[in-house]
């Protein structure tokens, strides 16, 4: 009898993982994301905000990389400008690209502006 419910255990705990695994979609949260900023100068370790990013499995670490090399993302998808920046434009567009534990690469656009300066 107790063999038989130690089978059943191990049985119900290799389909509740395959099923959790199943379920894992990895990937980053938005297609697009914007920070809004209030002044067309940058200084270097200014935090913009954060991008999520769903890896797989679960309480992996992502590997993140900004094209553009004025920008970090930190482990916990915290972006912060590496160096100073200045928004000749009143904004600047950039992609992350982010690997999940199977090696596929995903992306997401980001997009920084300075609110300010487009009211006025």
């Amino acid at each position: 009898m107790m063999f038989s419910h130690l089978v059943l255990l191990i049985f119900l705990i290799q389909v509740t993982r395959g099923l959790s695994e199943q379920q894992c979609d990895p990937g980053f949260r938005e297609q697009r994301v914007t920070f809004t900023v209030s002044r067309t100068v940058l200084e270097r370790g200014r935090v913009l905000g954060k991008v999520s990013f769903d890896p797989c499995p679960i309480g992996s670490r992502t590997l993140f990389s900004p094209e553009d090399t004025r920008f970090r993302v930190h482990p916990d998808g915290m972006v912060t400008v590496k160096r100073p920046l200045t928004l000749h434009d009143g904004s600047v567009n950039f992609v992350i690209n982010a690997w999940d534990s199977a090696g596929r690469k995903h992306s997401v656009t980001v997009f920084v502006w300075n609110g300010r300066a487009q009211q006025a």
